[in-house]
């Protein structure tokens, strides 16, 4: 037993305290081994008291740490929402540029080679060929810049995609970092309850057949934590300053 104590000695502080708690609790014999198995047989799980205190505190951690993950992007967010707000009428003026660009191309009809002035209404009587000529170019002035603009249009659609790329990405390195830290305190609950049993069983008067009877421990990842992509998540309605 005083080996045990040792060992403890050179676990970490958190460690130490779970030791502590589970040695008190195997003297205790809580859980009892009859309870145990009455649990079991009902489908119940088995934990105690502090082991619900650890994956409770451990779940409040991890709830904390996306709403920090919602307030440090909150900025990316409404960027994102703005920028997504530009690209939609972005995605309007081209398609009136394409609407635009349609009709530039259209043909000469006879509407368009009709007299717009007295100087055409003698134009069109003694040389409507140089009347057509002065036509054919007014349309393709007209295409070289209707042609222009949608050039613009185009080039500002895909300015606005590569920027909601990249504030897309920004925010998914953060939601993987975040993602990353909430695993890691998932294992630091797992690995404490761990310390916490084991102190227990070695201290219980049944520790052998509780060690041999209790289920692994299970504590579940929130769905956040298991997602790919930061954008599968609702996003609370209020990040707060």
């Amino acid at each position: 037993m005083a080996q045990t104590d040792a060992a403890a000695q050179h676990l970490p502080r958190q460690h130490r305290t779970d030791a502590r708690r589970g040695r008190r609790d195997g003297r205790k014999q809580i859980p009892t081994y009859t309870s145990v198995l009455e649990r079991l047989d009902r489908g119940e799980p088995i934990s105690t008291g502090y082991e619900d205190l650890i994956k409770s505190r451990g779940r409040h951690k991890i709830d904390e740490l996306l709403h920090a993950f919602w307030h440090a992007v909150d900025r990316l967010s409404r960027d994102l929402a703005t920028l997504k707000g530009l690209r939609a009428m972005d995605e309007v003026n081209l398609e009136n540029a394409e609407k635009a660009m349609s009709e530039a191309r259209l043909e000469l009809s006879e509407s368009d080679l009709l007299p717009r002035n007295p100087t055409e209404v003698g134009l069109a009587r003694t040389n409507p060929d140089e009347l057509r000529a002065r036509r054919a170019a007014e349309r393709q002035r007209g295409i070289v810049a209707v042609n222009a603009e949608l050039r613009h249009q185009r080039e500002q659609v895909a300015a606005r995609a590569r920027a909601i790329a990249e504030a897309e990405e920004l925010v998914q390195v953060e939601f993987v970092k975040v993602q990353a830290r909430a695993r890691a305190e998932h294992d630091r609950c797992l690995i404490r309850i761990s310390v916490y049993w084991d102190a227990l069983v070695q201290r219980h008067p049944e520790g052998r057949n509780l060690a041999t009877t209790r289920p692994s421990v299970v504590l579940e990842l929130p769905e956040w934590v298991r997602a790919e992509r930061w954008d599968e998540l609702e996003p609370p309605e209020e990040t707060g300053p």
